[in-house]
């Protein structure tokens, strides 16, 4: 059995394989589980991840045993918004590891260091991440760890682009959540709820909200609090009221002020007040993202209409006429033409 000492470093990627099984081939991402390789399962000579979780997991027999519980729990998660989960162990050397579907598309992370996404892109994208939430919710498995890092896209920009999650270990794992003694996860506490940086309860509500910070960097490029270290940004998670996405991004459109208002309500400081459940915020985001679609639709050409003066030395039109009244000279009309409605639920305003 191969020691996870020799494992392979970024720039050999094939110098040796691990367990005469897995063959790192290179980096794929580095996020607040640790790092994502792309191997290959040498048994079954097929492309896998293969993800290097924290030491402390293995730490005792009693953590990795329910770490282990815990993942066996995602194992049975089966949703196309859900990276598979093929396998898990413990590398001689003391290192778990992690061995998922490889698929191809880069890290959310890389989508957004080329600049915030247009309001339409970010809606679509946000209401699939609802649905890999949501589906995890109703197995009763929270995600605990909402990072771009975690949000792979597949066919990025173009018409079938989707979303697929990873990340869950951090919930499977209670031992995760010693935040503040692990300085890899500081991207993390961009999306830490409240009550996690509280260490009390979670619940569906707290992946809501980093389910509104990653909205909100969606749209902005940025994520709601830009604190100057951990300390700072945490503090700013329990008190400061984030600017609105409209404010940030200087615009008074219709459409982002009803973003403001979907988005600050997944931000709420009190769970209470912000939606109960993922299924609630993938509602709205669709209401907003229909109202925006109809706007964008062109209006079809309306058919002709004869149009004739009233006049009393007329004949009996052969067709339909249609009969309207000359307004006085001076007179003005002023036509206003409807806009779609978006209707936002403020039951809890």
């Amino acid at each position: 059995m191969q020691s996870i000492e020799n494992f392979p470093p970024p720039d050999a990627p094939d110098a040796r394989s691990l367990d005469g099984r897995y063959r790192a081939e290179c980096v794929l991402e580095r996020s607040s589980l640790g790092t994502l390789y792309r191997a290959r399962d040498l048994a079954l000579n097929e492309t896998v991840c293969l993800q290097l979780l924290p030491h402390c997991l293995a730490a005792s027999h009693q953590v990795w045993a329910t770490a282990r519980s815990g993942l066996r729990k995602m194992a049975v998660l089966h949703h196309a918004r859900i990276v598979e989960i093929y396998g898990f162990g413990v590398f001689c050397g003391g290192v778990p590891f992690l061995v998922t579907e490889h698929i191809g598309g880069a890290s959310l992370r890389r989508v957004l260091g080329r600049g915030p996404l247009p309001l339409e892109r970010a809606l679509r994208l946000g209401r699939q991440l609802c649905e890999a939430v949501g589906a995890a919710h109703q197995a009763a498995v929270l995600h605990g760890a909402l990072e771009p890092a975690h949000v792979t896209v597949v066919d990025a920009g173009s018409e079938n682009e989707c979303v697929k999650l990873r990340g869950f270990a951090l919930s499977a794992c209670p031992s995760l959540r010693s935040f503040e003694a692990r300085a890899d996860i500081a991207p993390l506490h961009h999306y830490l709820s409240p009550e996690h940086v509280q260490r009390e309860m979670l619940d569906a509500r707290s992946d809501v909200y980093a389910l509104g910070a990653l909205l909100y960097e969606l749209v902005t490029g940025a994520p709601p609090f830009r604190g100057r270290d951990s300390g700072e940004l945490l503090c700013q998670h329990l008190d400061d009221v984030p600017e609105a996405p409209s404010a940030r991004l200087c615009s008074a459109a219709l459409s982002l002020r009803v973003f403001d208002k979907i988005v600050l309500r997944c931000l709420a400081k009190r769970p209470e007040q912000r939606y109960a459940t993922v299924a609630e915020l993938e509602r709205n985001l669709g209401r907003l993202e229909s109202a925006l679609a109809a706007r964008s639709e062109p209006t079809p050409p309306e058919a002709p209409v004869r149009v004739e003066r009233r006049s009393s030395r007329s004949t009996a039109p052969t067709g339909p006429t249609l009969y309207v009244h000359t307004p006085a000279p001076r007179s003005r009309v002023a036509l206003r033409l409807p806009l779609p409605k978006v209707i936002v639920n403020d039951a809890a305003h």
